[in-house]
């Protein structure tokens, strides 16, 4: 029950929130997808315990990629073009936490 009301709250945000971008795998086709993306501004860290990433952070549904991006993986969101630098599973495995190199 609880899984179902966080899968629901996620698909929600992501309805509400989300981007459209491309996922290049380096072997596969293209996928397009809706993803969370967010930038922090320059010298911040999300938390300084849990990751010392500087660049652009993104959520991918699990259901839009279900194998963990490799690191050579790129994503297209308009002209940008992002490299995945780290990739992992939230807690509810429910999506995937990206930090992207541009």
């Amino acid at each position: 029950m609880t899984t179902d009301r966080f899968q629901r709250l996620t698909d929600a945000c992501f309805r509400s929130f989300g981007r459209n971008a491309v996922y290049v795998p380096t072997s596969g086709a293209a996928v397009p997808l809706v993803w969370s993306f967010w930038e922090r501004p320059t010298g911040t860290r999300l938390n300084d315990l849990r990751s010392p990433h500087f660049g652009p952070i993104a959520h991918v549904k699990l259901s839009d990629i279900p194998a963990q991006p490799d690191t050579s993986d790129q994503f297209t969101m308009g002209t940008r073009t992002f490299t995945v630098k780290k990739s992992e599973l939230d807690a509810g495995g429910t999506f995937w936490i990206l930090e992207l190199a541009e």
